[in-house]
C-alpha cells in the first residue's frame, strides 16, 4: 500500500472538528482538540529528536502506558514526527523492559501516571537513555529531570499551542516496534510498517462495519497488535 500512514485518518477528522471522538476519565475531546494535542506534541518531539538522527535509522520512541486518550496522542504524534513508536506491555518486569529499551537502541520513554514508580527504579538501576523520560500527563506528576527538553504532553502543548499536522515523515518506512509475549523463549521485536497497520486496520473495518455512530469501548491493550489496530481503525 504506496504512501499508507497510520496518520492520514487524522486529515479526515479536520472534516468534522467538532465531533466528539473520545471519553476518557474526565476528559472529552474532539477531533480538532485530539488532532491539536498530536500536532503539538509532534512538532515538538520532532525538534527534539531531530539531533538522534543516525544516517538512515529512525528513531525509536518507547510508550509505556495505560489505554488512554494520552497512549493514542503519543503514538500518532511519535510517527507523525518521523519516529517509529514501541509500545511496551506495562505487565513486564524492570529488567525486561530495560533489556527491551537497550537491545533497540530506544532514545526516548513516553509513559503516564501508572508507571511512575517503574520509570523511578529503571532511573534508580542505571538505565540511562538519550533525552529524559517524557510523562503523559501534568507536569506535578512527573519525574524529575534535568536538562532544556520538553518533559511533558502539557508542556509540550504550551510551547506549540496551534500546530498543525501538515505532513508525515517516514511514511514507506516502519511504524510499530512491537514485542511479542516470548511464550516460546526470549521476547522478540516485530517490525511492522505503516502499510501493514493501515490495512490491518481496514481490514477490521470492513469486516465488523463498524459505523459513524457507533460508540465503542475499548479493552484490549493497545501495546497489543489486535487492540492497536482496532483502535487505529475506530
Amino acid at each position: 500500500m504506496q504512501g499508507a500512514h497510520i496518520c492520514h485518518a487524522l486529515r479526515a477528522w479536520n472534516q468534522i472538528p467538532e465531533k466528539r471522538i473520545s471519553v476518557c476519565e474526565k476528559r472529552e475531546l474532539t477531533s480538532s482538540q485530539f488532532n491539536r494535542n498530536v500536532a503539538s506534541l509532534s512538532r515538538a518531539l520532532r525538534q527534539q529528536l531531530r539531533e538522534q538522527h543516525q544516517g538512515s535509522k529512525p528513531v525509536i520512541v518507547a510508550i509505556i502506558a495505560l489505554n488512554t486518550d494520552f497512549f493514542l496522542t503519543a503514538l500518532l504524534a511519535i510517527v507523525a514526527a518521523g519516529a517509529v513508536a514501541a509500545p511496551l506491555n506495562w505487565r513486564a518486569s524492570s529488567t525486561e523492559i530495560s533489556e527491551f529499551l537497550t537491545r533497540c537502541g530506544v532514545a526516548l520513554l513516553a509513559y503516564d501516571g501508572a508507571q511512575t514508580e517503574l520509570v523511578k527504579n529503571l532511573q534508580r538501576s542505571g538505565l540511562s537513555l538519550a533525552l529524559p523520560p517524557l510523562f503523559l500527563g501534568e507536569a506535578e506528576e512527573a519525574v524529575p529531570a534535568g536538562g532544556t527538553h520538553i518533559k511533558t504532553f502539557t508542556q509540550a502543548c504550551i510551547l506549540q499551542p496551534n500546530a498543525l499536522v501538515e505532513s508525515f515523515h517516514n511514511s514507506e518506512g516502519t511504524a510499530i516496534l512491537c514485542s511479542t509475549s516470548g511464550t516460546t523463549g526470549r521476547a522478540k521485536s516485530a517490525v511492522l510498517s505503516h502499510s501493514a497497520m493501515v490495512s490491518q486496520s481496514l481490514a477490521k473495518l470492513a469486516m465488523v462495519q463498524y459505523r459513524e455512530q457507533d460508540v465503542y469501548l475499548h479493552l484490549s491493550p493497545m501495546f497489543h497488535v489486535g487492540g492497536l489496530s482496532s483502535a487505529l481503525a475506530i
